[in-house]
């Protein structure tokens, strides 16, 4: 009995966390949201602005707070600038919708008359 000695257990639960490399240069991220949700809620809240950095952790600003965070709960966000050069104008229609009412018609009476 003596001779005896335990055996080490295997550790199946444990993953490894990936961590984004643009985590380190990111102003912003997505907060993974870790509570019982109703059916079909985003699963992430943000983008917020990041405060500071650690080894393991972020710190975040959230609703005027800074709240510390795990790096597990975090991804980037890639957030385009709001300058008037960037936004995106509305694309102007190639065809006039009486165009297609008239071409409409006019196959309407071809058909017919057959």
């Amino acid at each position: 009995m003596q001779s005896m000695n335990p055996i080490s257990t295997s550790r199946h639960c444990i993953k490894p966390i990936y961590i984004h490399p643009s985590l380190q240069t990111c102003s912003q991220v997505f907060l993974r949201v870790d509570s019982v949700k109703p059916p079909l809620p985003p699963p992430y809240t943000g983008p917020h602005p990041i405060i500071s950095r650690k080894e393991k952790s972020f710190v975040l600003k959230i609703n005027d707070k800074n709240i510390t965070v795990s790096l597990g709960r975090i991804k980037p966000a890639y957030v385009l600038s709001e300058s008037s050069d960037t936004l995106l104008s509305t694309p102007t229609p190639t065809h006039k919708p009486e165009d297609e009412l008239n071409f409409n018609l006019q196959m309407n009476l071809i058909l017919s008359n057959q």
